[in-house]
C-alpha cells in the first residue's frame, strides 16, 4: 500500500494509526448496517457505544487455551460458546480514551521489545541472523495479537493488523509476509503465531523467486526474437 510506503520509519503514533485506518476503510460511504461502519466511525478510535464481537468458526479459527488465557489476562473481554462449532469472542466495551490508552502502552512494548532485539547488532554470524529474525518476529507478532485482541476501531482491524505487520517487518531489515489466514493472530499463542509469520516471509521469497525466474525468461526469449534474422529483410 503506497501510504505505507511512504511512512516507513514514521512512529506508530494513534495520529498515524487512525489516518491509517481512514485510508484503509475510504471506500465505506454509506450509513452505518448491521455489518459495516458509518463514515463517523472512520479514522478514530471506538467507544462505550460500541459492542463489538467475533463469531470464531473452528478450522481454521479455533482458539487455543494459551490465546485464550491470555486474552482474558489482559482483561479486552470475554469468549463464549455458541455452537459446538463456534466460539464468540467479545470485546469489552471501553470509552475510546481508555482504547487510546492501551494501544498506547501496548506499543511502547512493543519498542522495548524491538530494542532489546537490536542488541544482537552487528550480525556477526548466520545463527545470530536467525537469532535477530526470531526475535523481531515474536516481537511483532506479541504487539500484532495484543492490538488485534484490543480490537481498537469499530471495523477494519484485521486490514491495519496486515499492514501494520508489513510496515514492521520491512522497518527491522526482513519483508512482507503472505499469510493464507491472517486473523490467526487472535486464535494461537506467540510463538505459534510468530511461525505463521515466518511459513508467511518463506512464502513471498517463494512467490517472489519466481517472479524473478519468470522475468529471466521474458528477457532470454526477447535476447532470441531479437537474434533471429527476419527473412523480409534479408537481400539475396
Amino acid at each position: 500500500m503506497r501510504y505505507i510506503e511512504h511512512t516507513l520509519g514514521d512512529p506508530v503514533t494513534p495520529h498515524f494509526y487512525l489516518r491509517l485506518h481512514s485510508v484503509a476503510c475510504a471506500h465505506f460511504r454509506g450509513e452505518a448496517t448491521s455489518t459495516l461502519m458509518g463514515q463517523e466511525a472512520i479514522g478514530v478510535f471506538r467507544g462505550e457505544e460500541d459492542h463489538i464481537y467475533w463469531d470464531m468458526h473452528r478450522d481454521p479459527y479455533d482458539i487455543t487455551p494459551e490465546a485464550e488465557l491470555a486474552f482474558r489476562d489482559l482483561n479486552l473481554g470475554g469468549i463464549t460458546t455458541v455452537s459446538p462449532t463456534c466460539r464468540r469472542m467479545s470485546y469489552r466495551v471501553m470509552y475510546s480514551t481508555e482504547v487510546e490508552a492501551l494501544f498506547r502502552e501496548f506499543v511502547a512494548d512493543l519498542e522495548r521489545d524491538l530494542q532489546q532485539v537490536q542488541e544482537l547488532l552487528p550480525l556477526s554470524s548466520l545463527e545470530t541472523l536467525e537469532q535477530y529474525k526470531d526475535g523481531v518476529l515474536f516481537a511483532i507478532s506479541r504487539f500484532t495479537q495484543k492490538h488485534d485482541w484490543l480490537h481498537p476501531v469499530k471495523d477494519g482491524t484485521g486490514r491495519l493488523e496486515m499492514l501494520l505487520t508489513g510496515k514492521l517487518l520491512a522497518e527491522n531489515g526482513l519483508h512482507p509476509a503472505i499469510v493464507q489466514y491472517p486473523y490467526m493472530s487472535a486464535c494461537k499463542n506467540t510463538a505459534e503465531w510468530k511461525e505463521i509469520l515466518k511459513e508467511g516471509l518463506n512464502a513471498w521469497e517463494g512467490e517472489a523467486q519466481m517472479v524473478h525466474l519468470q522475468r529471466e525468461n521474458q528477457e532470454l526469449n526477447h535476447s532470441d526474437n531479437l537474434s533471429i534474422p527476419n527473412p523480409e529483410n534479408t537481400t539475396p
